[in-house]
């Protein structure tokens, strides 16, 4: 500022996900959840986000506040209706949904204010795997179980699961099933709710060939679905500490595609196009020949 008048503006450099999570401790930690959860303020809604997923553990400190414990289901009566997925699913997913990404929220100082109930209806359980054949039912019976929440709420239904079966566009029972639930029926149309699914990932062993892979890798069922927005991913993330991953360079450039996205390239001209949107996803990055994900090229979520 001394020495040229061409500056506009002079911006704070904006926090990573790898300050809170490598250079913090325990006790560092606590406190910047603390302030977090006294700055934010859930606001009256008519507006539910119906999480179909592995279950919610409610008493994460982030998530003890905003879920009532009412506001947990799951499709099966005799299913516990915490996360059970090996690594957790279902609890980041739900953090996302509140805060968004938690490198933002908790870098800020400012009030955050959420517009909305979020619900948990656990879809699946690993010890108790559903018939292939009937998952677009019990995804119908999940949503049925979210309405009994709220019942007359305005709902967006958010699933992050698919299954291993790529359609290449055509209908399955799934999709199917989607697509009837969404548009309800000629005599009673179905203008209280909104479906977002994943589009699916690219596995771990084929990030390397990002991007050429990404072409070939198929959307999968039931992201096929014409009346639910699928979501695909892109990336704003570009940092990385090149004193702890020396050498590393990205793999998908600032605002290109992300590196998990699955495309819709190889599908009939016949089907939609997929996927509808695309939201941060993440990067990666390539280091000695290998992809390396570190964590300030990730969402920061709650486990």
């Amino acid at each position: 500022m001394l020495y040229t008048d061409r500056l506009a503006e002079l911006r704070k450099p904006k926090e990573t996900a790898e300050f809170f999570t490598v250079h913090l401790d325990i006790q560092e930690q606590n406190q910047w959840i603390a302030d977090l959860n006294n700055r934010v303020d859930q606001l009256e809604s008519s507006i539910s986000v119906c999480l179909l997923d592995t279950g919610v553990n409610r008493a994460n400190p982030l998530l003890l506040n905003l879920i009532p414990a009412d506001n947990l289901g799951a499709v099966d009566p005799h299913w516990q209706t915490a996360d059970t997925h090996p690594h957790g699913h279902g609890t980041p997913m739900a953090g996302l949904i509140l805060y968004g990404d938690l490198t933002d929220a908790l870098a800020s100082s400012e009030r955050i204010q959420i517009f909305h109930h979020l619900e948990s209806i656990k879809l699946i359980d690993s010890s108790s795997p559903h018939d292939p054949d009937l998952y677009g039912a019990v995804t119908q019976e999940a949503i049925a179980r979210g309405v009994i929440i709220h019942p007359e709420n305005k709902r967006i239904v958010c699933m992050a699961i698919t299954s291993d079966h790529h359609d290449k566009g055509r209908p399955s029972s799934w999709s199917s099933a989607v697509d009837q639930e969404v548009f309800g029926s000629v005599e009673e149309p179905n203008d209280k709710l909104l479906f977002f699914i994943s589009a699916g990932n690219v596995l771990e062993e084929e990030w390397i060939n990002y991007p050429v892979n990404n072409d070939s890798c198929s959307v999968a069922d039931p992201a096929q679905a014409f009346n639910a927005i699928i979501v695909g991913a892109y990336t704003l993330k570009d940092q990385i500490d090149l004193s702890a991953f020396p050498g590393a360079a990205l793999l998908s450039q600032k605002g290109g595609m992300g590196v998990c996205n699955s495309t819709s390239i190889t599908w009939k001209s016949d089907w939609c196009r997929k996927p509808d949107i695309v939201m941060e996803g993440g990067n990666k990055a390539l280091q000695n020949g290998g992809v390396i994900d570190p964590d300030s090229l990730q969402l920061f979520v709650n486990v």
